[in-house]
């Protein structure tokens, strides 16, 4: 190996790590941003999503720790090149699918306008990141790692070697006895050799403790990351089924379940979930099984625009103007007719009107509402309510005051609801 190579290694690691460690820390007390900035790509399951993006920023501070320190290097350059691999994969996907997203690498995530334009220099940055994470994979050694301590190279072994022997002293050595020449070199070869085995021990014993106590201190570092994120989750604690003033319930107050669904009209795993419940849980209500409350509130417009005001502010205005019956009917049809995250404002105001009318609303009563926003404020406000009561994502679901998230996907999740209530 080339004696700059090791250096080189050296600027690969401390570059890589440091990206790693500063991505993990922006992120690791804002787990709700990273699930959303995850579940943004449209790639996996909600279920897998949320719990990529609470990991990830624990995974991102050990990896960058261990490339900066330069213990379990290798294994850390692996775990480096697999993630930028697949951040490349990601932000490639949503550029072809023509979904304009933060990436989310520093924090944040989320649509974004304009952001393609930035897709072209992150996957060039990515793409470096991970040639120097390859570079530090195949290097055997870069400089300054704690790795050098901990597995020392005995490649090149400086240690005097025994020169050859001298006449004289060949001439010395055949004067003596040849017994006591023979004992004596038997007895420094078997003190030479315990020495060396001692040796051995003591190393081997000195490099297992040390290996010992950095994957404790990397482990309770991944644990405590882990643990602040989980920390800054808050537990969802929510009004019981008809008790919030925003939202439009179908059932029997006494019913011997109920359930609450928080939703944001844009959010795609909401329309999922409606999807497959809608029917179910009508039946269930009708049945007098189940009493169902719809939460709807503003979780995404910063992320994708004012649609979520305008739709949750058309339906205030129906559920105000129309009653109960034709509200349900119109949050339905919203989702029927749900915009992508992508494309939210084809959905217009006229459509929004539209559907209003078709739910059974009249249109003289809802127009001005829908198109003015005069219900903006019951929006802010509904909004706050699920924020104070610990809703940080969508769907949030409840089955009788508890969170439900029996489910990998939303159609597991959607059948173990049903399940429950049948």
């Amino acid at each position: 190996m080339g004696r700059a190579w090791p250096w080189v290694g050296l600027l690969a690691r401390l570059v890589t790590g440091g990206v790693w460690l500063v991505a993990g820390a922006l992120k690791v007390t804002t787990p709700e941003e990273s699930i959303n900035a995850v579940r943004a790509y449209q790639l996996l399951p909600p279920a897998v999503a949320d719990l990529v993006g609470l990991v990830l920023p624990a995974l991102e501070i050990a990896v960058g720790l261990a490339l900066i320190l330069g213990v379990l290097t290798r294994a850390a350059a692996l775990v480096s090149s697999v993630l930028f691999v697949a951040f490349i994969v990601g932000i490639a996907s949503v550029w072809a699918r023509g979904i304009e997203i933060d990436c989310g690498c520093f924090g944040g995530g989320g649509a974004e306008a304009g952001a393609a334009d930035a897709y072209p220099w992150e996957i060039a940055r990515d793409a470096a990141l991970l040639a120097a994470s390859l570079l530090v994979l195949v290097l055997r050694r870069t400089a300054l790692a704690l790795d050098n301590v901990l597995f020392p190279d005995h490649t090149h072994d400086s240690r005097p070697r025994p020169c050859s022997t001298p006449r004289r002293a060949d001439r010395r050595r055949k004067a003596e006895p040849m017994a006591s020449t023979s004992k004596k070199a038997a007895e420094r070869q078997a003190k030479a050799a315990a020495a060396r085995a001692e040796q051995k021990r003591r190393e081997q014993r000195r490099r297992v403790l040390t290996i010992g106590g950095v994957v404790l201190a990397m482990a309770v570092i991944v644990g405590g990351a882990i643990w602040i994120s989980v920390s800054n989750t808050e537990e969802v604690d929510a009004a019981p089924a008809g008790a919030s003033e925003f939202g439009v319930t179908i059932g029997e107050e006494d019913a011997p379940h109920t359930v609450v669904i928080y939703e944001d009209f844009l959010c795609p795993y909401c329309g999922a979930l409606e999807g497959e419940t809608r029917d179910d849980l009508t039946q269930l209500a009708a049945d007098g099984k189940v009493y169902v409350e719809y939460r709807p509130f503003d979780l995404l417009s910063d992320s994708f625009g004012d649609y979520p005001i305008r739709a949750a502010n058309a339906f205030a205005v129906v559920l105000d103007a129309a009653g109960a019956e034709v509200a349900k009917e119109y949050h339905d049809l919203l989702f029927e007719n749900q915009p992508s995250e992508q494309d939210p404002d084809a959905m217009t105001d006229d459509d929004l009107v539209d559907l209003a009318v078709e739910a059974g609303a009249d249109e003289a009563d809802v127009r001005d509402g829908i198109e003015g926003l005069t219900e903006e404020q019951w929006v802010t406000d509904a909004t706050e309510e699920a924020k104070n009561a610990g809703v940080t994502g969508t769907p949030t679901v409840l089955l009788d005051g508890e969170q439900f998230t029996d489910g990998r996907t939303v159609q597991d999740l959607a059948d173990n609801l049903v399940a429950e209530l049948e």
